[in-house]
């Protein structure tokens, strides 16, 4: 069993707070921030990542809890990887990327690809899904990746 967790996380605190989003503008950022990743994965000659629904919900989660607690433990004090027990995905592979304050998700992508953990847990060919969270809290914006392989071939009809 492979889990990735990255214990540096990314901040940046540049350019203005931004505006209460709306939903398609984080449902936006979200999907902006998995092409760019796929983008980056396509350079190193690895395949792209699916973005899985269950992903998005447990990324969405992630975000809320680390714009309270910033770190790869939950507020509870559980490693991060127990998300995917309490959902009942049994993993092969499981990674978390986190992040706050970024405005675009270029800058997103690129601060996780100049960070050696981060950019591992984004380019791994070990992973196959992807899940990406958004959460605002007083004007900064938390961000979660959430990567996964299935233990088993296929996946939950989640």
């Amino acid at each position: 069993m492979l889990e990735k967790n990255e214990e540096s996380n990314i901040s940046a605190e540049t350019g203005p707070p931004p505006s209460q989003a709306t939903e398609a503008q984080v449902e936006g950022f979200k999907a902006e921030t998995i092409r760019l990743i796929n983008a980056e994965r396509q350079k190193n000659g690895t395949a792209g990542l699916k973005a899985m629904g269950i992903l998005e919900d447990l990324a969405d989660q992630r975000a809320r809890e680390a714009s309270v607690l910033f770190k790869h433990t939950r507020p509870d004090g559980t490693r991060c990887f127990t998300i995917f027990a309490e959902n009942a995905l049994k993993y092969k592979a499981a990674g978390e990327n986190l992040a706050y304050g970024f405005k675009t998700p270029a800058a997103l992508v690129k601060a996780w690809m100049n960070s050696e953990g981060h950019r591992r847990n984004n380019l791994d060919p070990d992973f196959k899904y992807i899940g990406i969270g958004c959460y605002l809290r007083k004007s900064t914006l938390y961000c979660a990746a959430l990567f996964y392989t299935p233990r088993k071939h296929g996946v939950p009809a989640l």
